[in-house]
């Protein structure tokens, strides 16, 4: 292609050439190299196409697709911008071709993407996840059997239910359209196994909002897991299904230790699961966040029965630490690491040793959430943990009492927010109640 004179370099040769970066790219990333090189060599080559001939949709397609790509890579130098671009030019290709799907799935996947960044910066992506949504919607009408438009929009839809359960409404339609629309992409590839794990994966967020409203989610875990087994007998090499039966998983057993029940058997089978996916994918920062998470209710169950040690919070922090170095800006690892520190300063406090170190950290990452979000009802919680532990380490009643009152005013505004909390959390209200020297 460089033998090619730039004088007879066509629309068709530019594109050719694009397409040649694009694979090229692909390959880079499948290896760990860096792809933005030849991401950007792929624009390049597109635009020089649309430059001599901006007629034909499908360079506007490869263009929106590849500017994506570039936007979705975690080194990206202004993803903003090239989400913009994205927008943009498959704005320009359904224009063009408004009976082409792709412009609608990869138009879905830039809004659903800007609602991410939107969402991990503390701004409101519901409008972002309505337009994915709306994308996905108008690509299913153009191609109703396309497994990954039910896909996506499905996934999408469990990112509008979390918004909504954040502002204190209830995720449970939200969560039913997504499992018919899991439910709709497995009727449209049922040899597919994405269908299959999406589904289970929805049963796990309903397990989630279950245990978060102080409902036993056992029923959820249970119809999860049959459905995420039956993902793994189909292709047993694929993390995901492994990733999300550790969650679920998870879920079931720190609701046993919560009602003083033996964890052991859920929490050695969430800790196999969890082995099983980062066999298959190490640098799933998800999954590491989960680990993290089945090795605090391993902590705390341990701390329960008089058998903790340092070594075993240090285990749960190693792998938070890793899923903040894969994606160091998301907030629910942020949270779930600031819950690790809350666990292990009550441990402290409890065995009679020093508890600065854990209240420190676990209050920077509160704080740090906060100051992007000042009103998310779990982070508020969490502070609130933090300084009830505090509280109950201090040695002087006017500091006690300073603390139960922060602690107070911020499970107020939790709840406040977010009333479905109150059942769950009614106990930390009384609590802070006490330290504050509030009536009740």
């Amino acid at each position: 292609f460089e033998s090619v004179s730039p004088a007879d370099r066509s629309h068709e040769y530019h594109r050719t050439v694009g397409l040649i970066f694009d694979v090229w790219a692909d390959h880079d990333a499948q290896i760990g190299a860096d792809p933005l090189p030849h991401r950007g060599q792929a624009i390049a080559s597109f635009l020089a196409a649309i430059g001599l001939d901006e007629r034909p949709a499908n360079v506007w397609i490869n263009l929106g697709t590849e500017y994506f790509l570039r936007a979705s890579h975690p080194r990206d130098p202004d993803p903003d911008g090239d989400l913009a671009q994205a927008r943009a030019a498959l704005d320009r290709a359904r224009a063009k071709n408004p009976g082409h799907y792709v412009p609608y799935f990869y138009g879905g996947q830039v809004h659903a993407r800007i609602a991410t960044r939107q969402r991990t910066h503390g701004k409101d992506p519901r409008p972002e996840l309505d337009l994915a949504i709306d994308q996905y919607r108008q690509g299913i009408a153009v191609n109703p059997g396309l497994p990954h438009l039910h896909n996506a929009l499905g996934a999408v839809l469990l990112d509008q239910a979390r918004e909504t359960w954040d502002r204190g409404g209830d995720p449970d339609p939200l969560l039913d359209q997504a499992r018919a629309a899991f439910e709709a992409a497995i009727t449209a590839a049922p040899d597919q196994i994405y269908g299959h794990e999406n589904l289970g994966y929805a049963l796990v967020k309903r397990a989630f909002y279950d245990d978060a409203r102080g409902d036993d989610p056992r029923p959820a875990v249970r119809v999860a897991s049959a459905v995420l087994r039956q993902a793994v007998d189909r292709i047993p090499d694929h993390y995901g299904p492994w990733a999300a039966l550790g969650e679920a998983l998870s879920i079931q057993a720190a609701f046993e230790l919560s009602q003083g029940r033996d964890p052991q058997k859920p929490l050695a089978e969430a800790t196999a699961a969890v082995d099983d996916a980062l066999r298959r994918e190490r640098g799933n920062p998800q999954t590491l966040r989960t680990l993290g998470e089945v090795r605090t209710t391993r902590a705390r169950a341990r701390a329960i029965r008089g058998g903790a040690a340092i070594g075993d919070f240090e285990q749960a922090a190693e792998a938070f630490q890793k899923a903040l170095a894969l994606a160091p800006d998301d907030p629910d690892t942020r949270l779930a690491f600031g819950q690790l520190y809350r666990t292990w300063a009550a441990w402290a406090v409890a065995s009679g040793q020093d508890a600065g170190s854990p209240l420190r950290r676990g209050l920077e990452l509160a704080n740090q959430v906060l100051a992007d979000r000042p009103d998310w009802p779990e982070a508020r919680l969490l502070r609130a943990g933090l300084l009830l532990v505090q509280g109950e380490a201090e040695g002087n009643r006017e500091e006690q009492r300073a603390l139960g009152g922060r602690a107070l005013a911020d499970l107020n505004r939790a709840l406040e927010v977010n009333p479905r909390l109150s059942r769950r959390w009614g106990s930390q209200v009384a609590a802070a109640q006490r330290l504050a020297g509030a009536p009740r």
